[in-house]
């Protein structure tokens, strides 16, 4: 997209118009608009998993009861349908910590393949968790129940993994916002 006039007032950011690629002129996007005039959108993912890190993080006592019983489970291990109840139990354990009601939780796949794609839809309860079984994606899509930001879902999910994994945080490399595991100890093991 080219701006075509750049608003000098905040109040005048909602009426500002960009050409589109087939060269008709249209609103440009809040994104846009807010990168362009120095403020950031609490929906952006973090550029790096570093600018979230934070040693002085605050938890309910109840959250990290759940995720360290979560973590002595063994949330790697046992069968794809195991594996599954473990994280229900999670969700259930964390919703009683935050006094919402046990979310839905549906796995959207055969437990295969990236976790990326899985999302959580706030207005219905509803997480849906897709891929291997990914304690940071658990974790993150969990906290969109409670904030729709992206960037404090990843900050909470990366530093509570980091907080009550810490073997599994050693092992992991970062490519942006994203935790991949280098060396599974297991081949259908994720973060």
């Amino acid at each position: 997209m080219i701006v075509v006039a750049w608003p000098t007032r905040l109040d005048s950011l909602a009426s500002e118009r960009v050409l589109g690629r087939n060269g008709s002129e249209q609103l440009a996007s809040p994104a846009l608009l807010m990168s362009r005039n120095g403020m950031t959108n609490p929906n952006e993912y973090p550029a790096t998993v570093q600018e979230i890190l934070d040693d002085t993080m605050k938890f309910k006592p109840a959250v990290l009861r759940a995720v360290r019983a979560y973590s002595k489970s063994r949330p790697w291990r046992g069968t794809l349908e195991e594996r599954r109840q473990k994280i229900r139990a999670l969700y259930a354990a964390l919703a009683i910590a935050y006094s919402i009601p046990t979310p839905t939780l549906v796995f959207g796949d055969n437990g295969e393949g990236d976790s990326g794609r899985s999302c959580a839809i706030p207005a219905m309860g509803t997480v849906i968790l897709r891929g291997k079984n990914s304690c940071i994606s658990a974790f993150h899509e969990f906290h969109h129940l409670l904030d729709n930001s992206e960037r404090e879902a990843c900050r909470w999910s990366l530093n509570l993994f980091r907080r009550c994994f810490p073997r599994s945080w050693a092992h992991l490399r970062f490519e942006g916002h994203m935790a991949r595991l280098d060396r599974p100890a297991d081949p259908s093991a994720e973060v």
